[in-house]
């Protein structure tokens, strides 16, 4: 039984499937993997898929994927990180990633997916779900349960592990149309703003900026253009301020 059918749930679905198990996938929410979340692979990530025979940047039509180049807050020259060796990751978008990897796991006999599922609890090895719009609650005993649905899963109170949160920042993401990157194929790390900010390319002429914001800031397009406006490189700064607009 796997919850959560994210990169982790897909992948620990399919690395099972292949060495021979029977799988139940569940997924409580599909439309959440068009949210802001991540979307840069690290090569040892990369390197899981492609031992799964997958590889998401065969449907990449840019370079990414090198390292990253650092832009310190003195105003110093940015400090460039290549991965080691010439390994390479993968940068492009979340959801594309996530179908992929749920069309592969579904494409799998010995995988079950069940989109519209969640999971409601967990007593030993059997688990309780319920389809979306349904009463009926169904109970399944497995051998092996991984839970991959985030920090409100109810694997979390199986395993008596806390649930409590505190929340340090929040984070606000824009799409900039912009062909040009100061180190192309490189993630960008921004740290003279208010909190640091990520950029990295996600299609052609697409690029993906997260700012992260103090609690107290206001997401406003106003404050986050006098805020976090001057940390960006001059060729970044007009495709930041479309966006914002």
């Amino acid at each position: 039984m796997v919850i959560g059918a994210g990169p982790v749930g897909c992948v620990a679905a399919l690395a099972h499937a292949r060495a021979g198990a029977r799988v139940l996938l569940l997924e409580a929410n599909p439309d959440a993997a068009r949210r802001l979340a991540g979307e840069w692979l690290h090569p040892l990530g990369l390197s899981v898929l492609h031992d799964l025979g997958l590889d998401p940047s065969e449907h990449s039509r840019f370079d990414s994927g090198h390292g990253f180049a650092v832009f310190p807050d003195d105003g110093s020259a940015p400090v460039v990180l290549p991965y080691a060796s010439g390994s390479r990751g993968w940068s492009g978008e979340h959801c594309a990633l996530v179908g992929a990897l749920r069309e592969a796991a579904s494409a799998q006999p010995e995988v079950t997916y069940l989109p519209g599922t969640r999971a409601t609890g967990i007593d030993g090895q059997c688990v309780s779900f319920q389809r979306t719009g349904s009463n009926a609650v169904v109970r399944v005993t497995a051998d092996h349960i991984v839970a991959a649905d985030g920090r409100s899963s109810c694997g979390r109170v199986a395993l008596g592990l806390s649930t409590d949160r505190v929340t340090l920042s929040r984070m606000a993401g824009l799409r900039l149309r912009t062909r040009e990157m100061p180190f192309e194929g490189y993630g960008h790390v921004f740290l003279s703003g208010p909190g640091p900010m990520l950029a990295y390319r996600i299609a052609e002429d697409e690029v993906r900026l997260c700012m992260d914001l103090p609690l107290r800031a206001s997401a406003s397009p106003g404050t986050l253009h006098e805020a976090y406006g001057p940390a960006l490189p001059e060729s970044l700064r007009p495709s930041f301020e479309a966006a914002l607009q």
